[in-house]
């Protein structure tokens, strides 16, 4: 059985991501990793939601899924994009009980187990 969402789920839900970098509702969590990556490719961690504001459904790799954490209930998206030469694997959710917030859970150099 295929869990897939449809293009028109997916597009609904980069709707939604646009509608919250565009009011300024959005997060990043600053793991290593990340910070990392951020550095190798001369980004900021504001400028993820660039690309971010960018993903087309074709990006999408997986998702929506239960967060890992119980402590919330919101699920979490995964896309795969190219940036700066990387593939960038990209983990985000909107949290609705903070007002629909985007949080980039994860903005990294994709690895083939992911």
């Amino acid at each position: 059985m295929d869990n897939r969402p449809s293009c028109l789920e997916i597009n609904d839900f980069l709707l939604q991501v646009r509608q919250a970098i565009d009011s300024g509702n959005c997060g990043f969590a600053s793991r290593m990793k990340c910070m990392q990556f951020l550095a190798k490719i001369g980004y900021m961690p504001e400028d993820i939601f660039d690309d971010i504001y960018n993903l087309q459904d074709t990006d999408y790799f997986s998702g929506p899924e239960m967060d890992h954490n119980p402590s919330y209930k919101d699920c979490v998206w995964v896309f795969k994009k190219n940036i700066c030469g990387y593939k960038t694997y990209i983990k985000i959710k909107l949290i609705e009980e903070e007002n629909s917030k985007l949080w980039c859970f994860a903005f990294h150099e994709d690895r083939p187990n992911y």
